[in-house]
């Protein structure tokens, strides 16, 4: 059944027979309230403050985060597998039941949803659950909270309103190996409380009509569906936890394996300098070298590797020969700074071409070209007509590595443990 307003009333059209009364739509209306999250004016680089501030940020505000889900389609259509509420700009305006089908397309600058024959022009359509469950289930996924549509250049951002405590648990199981029974269980905490932190971060410097991604572009996100017990947990247990250093919330980073050494951010990461990511020896030997690729080989032909250099713009063509690979210096770490390729071309003409830190990973790619290079912790040498690049780790290398952290956890070192002795000098606080 489909319940649909107008100004001055409510008309009602059945598409499925049900017994939804009218009380029950007041029950609605007074049930399902959209919560507006107002932008922060200050800069990207802004860290929440909490303690010994001029401004002591108001921690409701971090009750909900809006994290989008696509950008790339221009009309969308789906087939509604729960009994959902729709509301536009002001109000509820339509009851649907689970098997209707809608649309959704662009315009002018607002969005046009047609449901059996019906049509709704708003700037945004917010879809909640109508069975009390606090879930939508949408194009095959569940997910907590609300789906909210809105028109972005052309296309359609599809937006999950959730608690943050339900993005948490949503996004844990993508990025950490939960392990069997509780090996990993105080691991888990602790990247909890670090997802936590960045959602944070994001949420309060926002300035779009979402705050996060769910990508590598910022953390994987894998809605309900992801949710294991034992991750699920994890996050209960650290409710509300965040990490800060002297009052305000930390820069977070994590990577698979370290390879035996974190690195400083500021090596990695321009403008991201802080004196709790300088790097840390990852214990002696390595706490991550448990990982699966905590040491790995990568083989090229020469003229593949000249072919990636091209890709990246550093050649004019292809036509060059590779002469040597020299790396010429190191970051304290091991990992390489700077890595100087001295090629020859057609003419016999000298050319020299520079790749900086964490960049290259993404220049040399691994030899299938299926993935950027694991890490810059590597040794390189060459023969004839091949490349063979010898490293260790996985991942950028700052902060916490997920691989040494779990070491720590079967280890039976705890959580704040952990995070001491990747981000030390940090405290964690509880939001209230």
């Amino acid at each position: 059944m489909i319940f649909r307003s107008s100004t001055s009333f409510l008309k009602i059209i059945t598409i499925f027979f049900n017994s939804f009364t009218f009380s029950l739509l007041l029950q609605f209306f007074s049930a399902l309230i959209f919560i507006s999250f107002v932008t922060s004016s200050i800069s990207c680089s802004s860290s929440v403050k909490f303690t010994g501030a001029d401004e002591v940020v108001e921690v409701e505000k971090f009750n909900e985060i809006n994290v989008l889900l696509s950008d790339r389609q221009n009309k969308i259509s789906y087939t509604v597998l729960s009994d959902l509420s729709i509301e536009d700009d002001e109000r509820i305006i339509a009851l649907i039941s689970k098997g209707n089908v809608f649309s959704l397309s662009q315009n002018e600058e607002n969005l046009l949803l047609e449901i059996n024959g019906m049509e709704f022009n708003s700037h945004k359509f917010i879809f909640s659950s109508r069975d009390n469950s606090e879930h939508v289930n949408l194009g095959g996924k569940v997910y907590h909270g609300k789906i909210k549509f809105t028109p972005a250049h052309g296309k359609i951002n599809i937006i999950n309103v959730i608690s943050l405590e339900d993005y948490v648990k949503g996004v844990l199981p993508k990025e950490m190996p939960t392990g069997n029974g509780y090996e990993n269980f105080e691991a888990l905490k602790a990247v909890a409380i670090c997802i936590r932190t960045y959602a944070i971060q994001k949420i309060y410097n926002s300035k779009n009509e979402f705050d996060i991604y769910t990508d590598e572009r910022d953390q994987v996100y894998g809605s309900a569906d992801s949710e294991t017990q034992i991750s699920n947990l994890a996050v209960d247990e650290t409710q509300n936890m965040i990490l800060t250093y002297k009052g305000e919330t930390t820069q977070i980073f994590y990577h698979s394996t370290c390879g035996g050494e974190t690195e400083a951010a500021s090596n990695v990461f321009q403008g991201q300098g802080t004196p709790y990511m300088n790097g840390v020896k990852d214990g002696s030997p390595s706490n991550c070298s448990i990982a699966p690729r905590f040491e790995w080989i990568e083989h090229y032909s020469k003229e593949s590797f000249v072919k990636r250099i091209f890709s990246a713009g550093l050649l004019a063509d292809s036509n060059y020969v590779i002469k040597d690979i020299k790396i010429l210096s190191r970051f304290p770490s091991g990992r390489v700074n700077e890595l100087q390729l001295d090629l020859q071309d057609s003419n016999s003409f000298e050319k020299h071409v520079s790749l900086f830190g964490n960049s290259m990973r993404s220049i040399i790619r691994n030899s299938d070209n299926s993935a950027i290079l694991r890490s810059t912790l590597f040794d390189i040498e060459t023969s004839e007509d091949s490349i063979k690049i010898s490293g260790r780790g996985n991942g950028h290398g700052v902060g916490l590595c997920q691989w040494g952290a779990i070491y720590q956890s079967q280890n039976k070192k705890n959580y704040k443990t952990i995070l001491d002795f990747y981000f030390p000098g940090t405290e964690i606080i509880k939001l209230k």
